[in-house]
Order: C-alpha cells, then structure tokens, then sequence
C-alpha cells in the first residue's frame, strides 16, 4: 500500500499500474439517545403598526405615512441608518 492509501493489484504475473482505494473495514457505531424534546411556549409579536413604532424624533415621517395610508397619492422615500424603523414603518402601511 503507498502513502494514499491506495494498493497496487496483480495481473497475471506482473503488477499492474491500476490503484484502488483502501476501504476501511464497516466498524457498527453505537445508537446514541436524543435529548427531550421540550416544548417552548412561542408567541408571535404584534404585528408592525404606527402605533407600537418606538422611533423619536420621526413624528414628521409618521405623519405622512399615515396621510399616505388614508390617501394614497405620490411617492416617499425613507431613508436612514440600519436600526432606525424603516422597515417597521414600511410593514405598518
């Protein structure tokens, strides 16, 4: 057998070139026991709205998302830094 693992066969009286790979022998693992499963009381948060938007300073922009709501007209953009409620806002129209 060479460093890869491999070994050279006969074929007739000479060796032939042809490598085949050595496969270890079949060694049975033991079955190992899963853990409990437990179950975890989940509860889905309230849906985004205008009304449980934290952001400050935004009262400006909430306000014309609201009219934009009642009166859909034009285009906005909201723009800012990761974190500030855009997409909450957005979920919430």
């Amino acid at each position: 057998m060479d460093a890869q693992g491999y070994r050279a066969t006969r074929t007739g009286s000479a060796m032939s070139d042809a490598h085949e790979p050595h496969e270890p022998a079949h060694v049975p693992q033991p079955k190992r026991q899963l853990p409990e499963q437990l179950p975890l009381t989940v509860v889905n948060p309230a849906p985004p709205s205008f009304d449980t938007f934290l952001g400050r300073g935004n009262s400006e922009c909430v306000g014309r998302l609201r009219q934009l709501v009642r009166a859909p007209s034009g285009r906005i953009w909201l723009t800012g830094v990761s974190g500030t409620g855009k997409s909450h806002l957005l979920t919430a129209c």
